[in-house]
């Protein structure tokens, strides 16, 4: 048996190594662009392996990795990684199904795609459908050609409601390529609407940004969302992001991403990369244009009482995010709202608003300094003015009183322990709430996988099933009107020949009648008989007419011939 080249045999063996060993990368899309008749496949490794080469092999369907014959590869490949990215664009020789294999710094996946053999008899179908139950049925047959089955759609427990919300929007596209896309972006909203959040992520990074319409949020509404999302929340804030999402029951892509806009605000308030409180009016305000918080109160105070709630406290919803901004205390009970000079209520005793969110592990009770801050910070300490008071605002370090720190004073044993706890409480209290994150993200992402593992087999079955079964009836129906409209026209055919053809043969009857009298005028012209009535004679010699003398010599016999009687005659 002939194999295939070294090159590509190489490639092979290397992916054969490699593939299924890594998590690391993700293929944003595999898909046949049906308007620019390429093949895409588009990518990223998260490791960031730039100025290094991603390669793929391609093999056409029946094609195995582990035995590969020249005749199934119809692709292989390298590009460069740029920003740790990389993109694949090619024509294929034939319509079909595919397995691509990608191999970038010691890790592989692989994916399939589909190029559809009569793409004109699908997107006659998806533009031709004028209801929602049917639209659905004929996006769930060509969901394979449409390169749509692996993707979120076939991992819904209601693709037809995906579909459904879809066709409302099917009038303002124009291509199957573009109908694809719309059909993806409301199944990952429908994802969130059943609760699964996690089919929109790949770790944490957001699958199909732009197909979903996030990489023009900040654009489009003049907000700094999604690159607050990228670069600014932590992954316990892209967790909690999402699970405050899921169970929406958008209707429409503007509504998650209005959503999506709201809750990373938030999320970047209480879940800020950065430690500190400093960020959150940036964030209040950027993102404001969709949010519609009333900042007035917020802005005219020093807003440190207020930061620390937002950030500490457990609200999300928009009600009691907005009282907390109106409060004068932090506190989202206060609905005095006229707050004014320090909002920080730093004299006395401070609590910090609830049950903090990663920062604090209880409710403390501190000697914070007044709004001029401790007064005994001279210039040999003002250096050290600052972290006090940050410490002193978490609870670290108390001063002797209100307004005395004593910065010269020698720590007691019993007060350094103290800020050792203080400060190990703290970062053991991170810690759980991380580990407690991530465990129920881990949970949950796992049950929906073994969910869908012990749902595969019959739900498989039953989508090969009424495929195929949707794929005969259509068959059956088209073979039915192909032949029906075949009879209707050859009848039409010979309906339309009966009438044209007594005319034709009237006039072919008359002519050749007309013909016939002709030459019976002319034979009629030329009998003998007539002749001998107008007077002439026939002269016979041995039955047959002589024409000239010298036919006759002397003793011939012959026989004249008139209209009335014969006379015959010797010649001298």
């Amino acid at each position: 048996m002939k194999h295939i080249k070294t090159t590509a045999a190489i490639t092979a063996a290397l992916l054969l190594c490699l593939y299924g060993t890594a998590e690391a990368e993700y293929i944003d899309s595999a898909r046949y662009n049906y308007s620019a008749n390429k093949a895409e496949i588009d990518g990223r490794f998260f490791d960031n392996f730039n100025d290094s080469y991603a390669t793929i092999l391609v093999l056409k369907e029946g094609g195995n990795i582990n035995k590969i014959h020249d005749s199934l590869v119809e692709k292989q490949d390298q590009v460069k990684i740029k920003d740790g990215k990389f993109s694949f664009s090619f024509p294929l020789s034939e319509p079909g199904s595919y397995t691509a294999y990608v191999e970038a710094g010691g890790k592989s996946r692989v994916t399939t795609f589909t190029c559809a053999n009569d793409i004109d008899m699908i997107n006659a179908d998806l533009f031709t459908i004028g209801s929602e139950d049917a639209f659905a049925k004929v996006v769930d047959m060509y969901a394979k050609e449409l390169n749509i089955s692996e993707s979120v759609y076939g991992k819904l427990k209601d693709k037809e409601k995906a579909s459904k919300l879809a066709f409302a929007e099917k009038d303002n596209v124009t291509s199957v390529d573009e109908v694809r896309d719309l059909i993806k972006a409301y199944s990952y909203m429908e994802a969130l609407n059943e609760s699964q959040y996690s089919l929109l992520l790949d770790g944490y990074n957001i699958i199909d940004a732009e197909i979903l319409g996030f990489d023009t949020l900040d654009e489009d509404y003049k907000v700094t969302a999604y690159n607050l999302y990228k670069t600014l929340i932590n992954d316990a804030g892209k967790t909690k992001l999402f699970e405050m999402m899921q169970g929406q029951n958008f209707k429409t892509l503007d509504e998650m991403k209005k959503s999506f806009i709201y809750n990373a605000t938030i999320a970047a308030v209480k879940y800020n990369k950065n430690s500190g409180t400093g960020h959150i009016k940036t964030v209040l305000e950027n993102n404001n244009a969709v949010n519609g918080f009333d900042l007035k109160n917020y802005n005219s105070s020093s807003g440190n009482a207020i930061d620390l709630s937002l950030v500490n406290g457990s609200e999300w919803k928009k009600e009691d995010i907005q009282k907390l901004l109106n409060s004068k205390t932090g506190s989202k009970d206060d609905s005095r709202g006229d707050v004014g000079g320090n909002g920080s209520n730093r004299g006395g005793t401070t609590t910090g608003g609830g049950k903090p969110s990663g920062n604090y592990s209880q409710n403390y009770s501190v000697n914070q300094p007044d709004k001029n801050g401790f007064t005994d910070i001279d210039e040999s300490t003002e250096w050290a003015r600052e972290s006090i008071e940050k410490l002193a605002q978490k609870g670290i370090v108390n001063g002797r009183d209100e307004n005395s720190f004593a910065p010269k004073e020698l720590v007691t044993r019993a007060e350094f322990l103290k800020m050792v706890i203080s400060v190990f409480d703290l970062k053991a209290d991170n810690a759980q709430e991380a580990i407690v994150q991530n465990v129920k993200h881990r949970l949950q992402v796992e049950k929906m996988r073994l969910d869908r593992l012990s749902n595969t087999i019959p739900v498989q079955f039953s989508l090969v099933k009424t495929k195929q079964g949707a794929y005969l009836d259509r068959l059956m129906s088209r073979l039915s009107t192909n032949v029906q409209s075949k009879i209707s026209e050859a009848e039409r055919h010979f309906e339309i020949l009966s009438q044209n053809i007594q005319p034709i043969l009237e006039r072919k009857m008359l002519n050749e009648s007309h013909r016939l009298q002709l030459l019976q005028q002319r034979i009629q012209a030329q009998d003998p008989e007539l002749l001998l009535k107008r007077g002439y004679s026939i002269t016979l010699k041995d039955g047959k007419s002589i024409r000239s003398a010298s036919q006759l010599k002397a003793g011939d016999i012959i026989e004249t011939r008139f209209a009335e009687g014969n006379v015959k005659s010797e010649v001298k």
